[in-house]
């Protein structure tokens, strides 16, 4: 019995459209500002303009973690239909491989040398910007900034140090702050003769 040619065609687009369910290509354009991006396949087919995947999206929490063009992914579509497509980054390529091959870490690269990367076995954490970048962490207006010549430590109340013993390796210790109040150690007697110290406080503010 011979196919109708309603029949054959409807089972053409069935194959067709199973085909297109799951289609792996690489980025060819990125709209930042609307979220989409355009992804071309392998047999020279490119897809509109398509939404990507995003880890969380609601009003409670929202992730950003932009792919880029180039970027290997594969696109998700409903009943085959690629125009209602969706993008799900993101698959290593020779470009852009796998940045540790240790199951044991997990790592976050960027392309101008800046990573996060935790090591479970080593139990350690590593945060490494850029080596002309920093470091910002900010609460309310108390702040710490690292960059590579200077650590800035900004509180409007109090920074407590506790511990066993404090080592200060410098060739000065600006008490006053450069160019600030003078500064000296309350309760302190010093020998002129000796210039050492008879009795000491463990108390120093600026006068």
């Amino acid at each position: 019995m011979m196919m109708s040619d309603d029949l054959e065609f409807r089972m053409s687009e069935l194959e067709r459209r199973f085909e297109d369910v799951i289609r792996h290509g690489s980025i060819v354009e990125a709209d930042y500002e609307a979220g989409k991006v355009t992804v071309a396949f392998s047999d020279e087919l490119t897809s509109g303009w398509l939404p990507w995947f995003t880890t969380r999206a609601a009003g409670g929490e929202v992730t950003w973690s932009a792919p880029e063009v180039g970027e290997r992914v594969t696109v998700l579509s409903p009943n085959g239909d690629i125009h209602q497509g969706r993008v799900m980054p993101a698959v290593y390529s020779d470009q852009s491989p796998a940045p540790s091959v240790n199951p044991d870490v997990s790592t976050a690269a960027h392309k101008d040398g800046g990573h996060f990367t935790y090591d479970r076995k080593k139990h350690a954490y590593v945060l490494q910007p850029h080596t002309d970048g920093s470091i910002r962490l900010l609460v309310g207006t108390t702040e710490i900034n690292i960059d590579k010549t200077t650590i800035l430590v900004k509180a409007d109340e109090a920074v407590d140090v506790v511990a066993q013993t404090v080592t200060i390796t410098a060739d000065a210790v600006n008490l006053g702050g450069a160019g600030g109040k003078k500064v000296a150690r309350i309760g302190d007697a010093v020998n002129p003769q000796t210039m050492k110290i008879i009795e000491g406080s463990n108390v120093t503010k600026s006068i």
